[in-house]
């Protein structure tokens, strides 16, 4: 299964260096079910969850919302998940 990246941030390609690589994409957003479900969330081996804004702790929430909706779709992957307030580690 080749890597997945599921982002808004290429509307129509991703760059030629990264397609290069074997790394596909799917435009959506990852608080929708639909979207996680369109990239095999629930048979991946690994998913890295970067966080909606490395300097904003509401990403937390984001990112404890998709990892539940992940957790509802059951996947077995194991999971990746950037945390910015370090209190929210044990959270996510």
């Amino acid at each position: 299964m080749p890597i997945q990246i599921l982002t808004r941030k290429y509307k129509e390609k991703l760059p030629q260096s990264i397609s290069d690589l074997g790394v596909v994409h799917y435009s959506g957003l990852s608080e929708d079910s639909d979207c996680l479900q369109a990239i095999n969330t629930k048979t991946a081996k690994y998913i890295i969850l970067l966080a909606r804004d490395a300097n904003a702790p509401i990403s937390d929430s984001h990112t404890f919302d998709v990892l539940s909706r992940m957790k509802e779709i059951g996947t077995n992957a194991l999971i990746l998940a950037e945390a910015i307030a370090d209190k929210n580690r044990h959270r996510l």
